[in-house]
């Protein structure tokens, strides 16, 4: 975690490159944590389920839900985000912003 003694002053150079890494470390673990448990599952076990998810969404089109299994083929992080979504409008919503 951060210094709040840190996070209160100007840093510049070699300390604000490292507040900036510190803070993508804490991004990537928010992407990763287990929202929809899947964390236990490996990679193609969570984007299969996500493909199934994205599959049997009624509110996507036919090409949309193709677009999304592509997409979800490619992104990793935004097959897990889908599934992290519990409302179902909003996961809709999340995933026409993504295509």
């Amino acid at each position: 975690m951060r210094n709040p003694k840190r996070a209160r002053t100007k840093v510049t150079g070699p300390g604000a490159v490292a507040d900036v890494a510190d803070a993508l470390h804490d991004v990537a673990v928010q992407l990763n944590a287990d929202s929809a448990g899947t964390s236990d599952q490996k990679t193609p076990q969570r984007r299969t389920a996500a493909i199934c998810v994205a599959a049997n969404d009624h509110d996507l089109t036919r090409a949309q839900q193709l677009q999304v299994l592509h997409l979800f083929c490619a992104d990793m992080a935004a097959a897990d985000a889908y599934l992290a979504i519990e409302d179902a409008e909003l996961r809709t919503e999340f995933i026409l912003g993504a295509i």
